[in-house]
């Protein structure tokens, strides 16, 4: 059964999940750090672009393996030209939500004073309706690698409803597992070291394993509440037995 227990576990299931966890990590913690001094610099959006496409391409890589049983399920040095691939597709499939989403929220952000209770409850509300129009076509092109089948909306339709309301508790999940357990991995560190590089470095792991964790929740629903996707060949055995 999907769940954010679930979802940490395919990840770790890799044999070498904790170093390219660090990796990945690493690179997170240097854009970041890199971009507290250049916030002004208009050119260094191009560096947050091209680390939003390699994200989208080591989660496609990631839900290809899990969902067909595949290992390693993270990628490495010798999937480059796969993850090439994926990061340029899978782009092409989740940006236009993703950027609808963001300039929704940013709209409400800038002509509306909300309440925080009302806030909050607005801003999830338009998080749950983008995410089936932003993961769920992400897991379909992810099954085969075939940008065609991300634009399947029959299947997005049909699984809207059912993928909104499991990604609805996988977020309670995660606040009381992940969030719990990022509260005390932080307040340690502001403890011991006060305001220290460490909590850069806890952000730029958070953000990883967070990442990499709801697609592979998303994967895990994959015949479940997503659809499976029905090959051309059963079409056709089906038009002959017709």
């Amino acid at each position: 059964m999907a769940s954010f227990i679930n979802s940490i576990r395919n990840i770790t299931s890799d044999s070498w999940w904790f170093v390219k966890i660090a990796f990945f990590s690493a690179v997170v913690f240097f854009v970041l750090d890199q971009g507290y001094y250049q916030r002004n610099n208009q050119s260094y959006m191009i560096v947050y672009l091209l680390l939003c496409m390699l994200g989208f391409g080591c989660a496609s890589f990631l839900m290809n393996r899990n969902i067909n049983n595949r290992t390693p399920i993270l990628p490495s040095f010798f999937n480059i030209p796969v993850l090439i691939k994926d990061s340029i597709f899978s782009s092409i499939v989740a940006i236009p939500g993703t950027v609808l989403f963001c300039i929704v929220v940013n709209y409400l952000y800038e002509n509306f004073e909300f309440e925080p209770f009302v806030a909050f409850i607005v801003y999830l509300c338009v998080t749950l309706f983008f995410v089936s129009f932003i993961f769920i076509p992400m897991v379909l092109y992810s099954v085969n690698g075939n940008l065609t089948d991300a634009f399947k909306f029959n299947i997005i339709y049909e699984a809207s409803g059912n993928y909104t309301v499991q990604f609805a508790s996988y977020l309670i999940q995660y606040v009381f597992i992940m969030g719990f357990a990022t509260y005390l991995v932080y307040i340690t560190i502001l403890e011991m070291l006060g305001d220290h590089v460490g909590l850069l470095i806890l952000k730029a792991v958070v953000i990883v394993i967070s990442f990499l964790s709801v697609f592979s929740f998303s994967s895990d629903l994959y015949q479940d509440v997503i659809p499976e996707i029905k090959k051309r060949q059963d079409k056709k055995r089906r038009r002959i037995r017709q």
